[in-house]
């Protein structure tokens, strides 16, 4: 296949605008969809207007927060729509509306497009369609950079690693580019080799479509750019191609616009978006953090032809993935964490249960945040019971921080018999900071490690390098920084310490012990919750749930610690 000259047909949206005077229903149609500049978005009209409720009514979902915003006075809708009640939605979200009209009325024949909105489909919403519409998924050829960069040859030659493709690797490259022609999303298990697809898929892209397109790879945090970039050399991806474009905690990184590949972090780009050259290719890594309104504007302002995302887990909550739906398109492959551990590609993983009982709480119904507390909570003027919400979430916490020494230390004793590498992950810092304290005191011959928001990028490197390559070293880590994207082999204890109920970030958080290693057997997660705590068995049983889904995993033993 040659390599195309111009990958970027046009420079604005006002071509695709429908003209004033186009008539709306030609007949025989009972759909009309067209492109409104001035709103940035699509949208349908429908020749009966219950048509168009039960459109809206079908990509609508409950709204989980309108209940607490509602708490602090805020007047929110119950429920969110992805069109609103004029019909205009996000352009990406097309396929999605013409999928529900197909099935719902049989064809499309009723549908009418503006002339300009048929052109914006092939450009913007397909836009390899054309490009690449003779090529079938399984007769396009996808090549790897390590064995035409030379870097498979010369790793053979000296007894180290070299890299292939595994099957599904392969396979969700074809997706991207010619199943999804130019949109698409891929949901491949953590620890399955994710960065080594996108690095093809990048390669795949300048080999194929256009050697001289430019590519913007967006990462959640600065210590990501760094690993991906590392990452991406070692397979054998030219340096002279690519370009860091970060803030250094001495002052801004000098990048080159001018190179093919650049690699930034989300929180730059923000405030630096006036920096960047056009961008032709966005590939967006952990995409199931883009779902922001804030992170949105910015990819829409970034306006590429082609984009691409790739995560371990999709968000459980329907609204979320449509919104991803509608700037990058639909998941296009999928290789859940299951199948991967099934065919031998992550480790195997053993799930400890333990459940910590203070007497203190344990039958005492007269704390508020008892399981079985006496307190009814009684709804205010408007409905909502604040005390239910405020105080017991609030008292239990404070429990918690006051007597953590006491609730915690038994955990920690026991993670200390482990002689492999441990991580603990925490929500809150002052939590985090107080029992990495506790650790060093109970663990004396243990290296313990403390990272938060607030550690340098360069330090945070030193301590997974020094994990890396040895053991028994324990690391307290706080949730936002550590549990998405992190690469450490050689970690194998993962250890909740109870405060977290997220699907995506159980998810990500375990896929932080699946990556293979030659002195690893299998991952051990150890999951603590406190006895009669209400919301600490609250978030057990999300969790429980969680294990129970995504791995096919109970419980392998139940401990009981009593203070």
């Amino acid at each position: 296949m040659q390599p195309q000259k111009v990958l970027r047909p046009i420079s604005s949206y006002e071509r695709y605008e429908d003209p004033a005077d186009t008539e709306i229903f030609p007949p025989g149609k009972i759909f009309r969809i067209s492109y409104s500049i001035c709103v940035g978005k699509a949208r349908i009209r429908c020749l009966n207007e219950r048509d168009l409720e039960d459109i809206r009514r079908c990509y609508s979902e409950e709204n989980k927060n309108a209940f607490f915003l509602k708490l602090h006075g805020y007047a929110v809708s119950g429920r969110n729509y992805m069109v609103n009640q004029f019909g205009y939605f996000p352009i990406g979200f097309t396929l999605e509306i013409l999928r529900y009209i197909k099935l719902r009325y049989g064809s499309l024949s009723q549908v009418a497009f503006s002339d300009g909105f048929r052109r914006l489909l092939d450009e913007r919403v397909v836009p390899l369609k054309k490009m690449l519409g003779e090529v079938k998924p399984k007769d396009f050829d996808v090549l790897c950079v390590s064995d035409d960069s030379g870097v498979n040859e010369r790793n053979e030659s000296s007894g180290e690693k070299t890299f292939g493709f595994r099957s599904y690797q392969r396979d969700a490259i074809r997706n991207l580019l010619v199943g999804g022609w130019g949109r698409g999303i891929i949901e491949v298990g953590t620890s399955g080799g994710k960065t080594f697809i996108l690095c093809n898929l990048i390669y795949n892209i300048w080999k194929q479509i256009n050697r001289n397109a430019r590519v913007l790879v967006l990462v959640p945090n600065k210590q990501l750019v760094y690993q991906m970039r590392n990452d991406f050399l070692e397979y054998g991806l030219r340096e002279d191609c690519m370009t860091i474009f970060t803030r250094h905690s001495r002052g801004d990184l000098p990048y080159d616009a001018s190179r093919n590949l650049i690699i930034a972090n989300r929180q730059y780009v923000f405030t630096n978006m006036k920096l960047l050259p056009p961008i032709d290719v966005l590939v967006c890594d952990e995409v199931h953090t883009a779902t922001a309104e804030k992170t949105q504007n910015c990819i829409r302002a970034i306006d590429p032809i082609l984009k691409f995302g790739c995560t371990g887990s999709m968000p459980g909550d329907r609204f979320e993935r449509w919104k991803l739906n509608a700037e990058f398109g639909n998941v296009v492959y999928s290789k859940p964490v299951g199948e991967l551990q099934r065919d031998g590609f992550v480790s195997k993983m053993k799930l400890t249960q333990i459940s910590v009982v203070d007497p203190n709480v344990d039958g005492n119904r007269d704390l508020l945040f008892n399981v079985y507390s006496r307190r009814k909570y009684s709804p205010d003027e408007n409905g909502y019971s604040e005390v239910a919400f405020n105080e017991a979430h609030d008292a239990e916490h404070e429990y918690c921080e006051k007597y953590y020494r006491d609730l915690y230390k038994p955990v920690i004793e026991y993670v200390g018999k482990f002689e492999s590498n441990t991580l603990l992950l925490f929500g809150r810092i002052e939590m985090g900071k107080n029992l990495s304290e506790l650790a060093r005191e109970l663990l004396p011959e243990r290296k313990v490690y403390y990272i938060d928001g607030s550690v340098p990028v360069k330090n945070r490197l030193e301590i997974t390098n020094c994990m890396e390559t040895s053991e028994r070293n324990v690391l307290f880590a706080e949730f936002a920084t550590f549990s998405t994207g992190i690469s450490v082999k050689n970690l194998t204890n993962l250890v909740f310490i109870g405060d977290t109920k997220s699907l995506v970030r159980c998810l990500q958080s375990i896929g932080r012990t699946l990556r293979l290693h030659k002195d690893k057997d299998y991952a051990r997660i150890i999951d603590v919750s406190f006895k009669d705590f209400k919301y600490s068995q609250r978030h057990l049983r999300e969790r429980l749930m969680i294990y129970r889904e995504h791995y096919g995993k109970v419980p392998d033993e139940k401990l009981v610690f009593t203070i």
